[in-house]
């Protein structure tokens, strides 16, 4: 003869349910974190390039002490692609402000 089910055996199984969809939304949830947050650490490094990149330039300008000398150029770092942009501006008869700007 079969066992007989009482009415708590489908409780039980509604809770286990309940928690199985419980845990899939907090996995979901952990994912999506995990995942923005190397969006923005990629985001981060590429700034970071970036600011080195304009440094290096910024001086390769000074060295050359002369808007004429050096035009803009472009770096690869990592398969990014760095454009360099000067813009120098005369701010006085001995002193020169550089501008540099790069797009990633």
């Amino acid at each position: 003869m079969a066992p007989r089910l009482n009415d708590r055996s489908g409780m039980i199984m509604v809770i286990v349910i309940m928690m199985v969809v419980v845990m899939s939304v907090v996995m979901i949830g952990l994912v999506g974190r995990n995942f923005s947050f190397v969006l923005s650490t990629e985001e981060q490094l590429r700034r970071v390039e970036a600011e080195q990149v304009a440094q290096g330039a910024f001086w390769k300008m000074y060295q050359a002490n002369s808007s004429s000398t050096l035009a803009n150029y472009t770096q690869n770092i990592d398969g990014r692609q760095y454009s360099v942009n000067y813009t120098v501006t005369a701010e006085s008869p001995e002193r020169n402000r550089i501008d540099v700007k790069v797009n990633y």
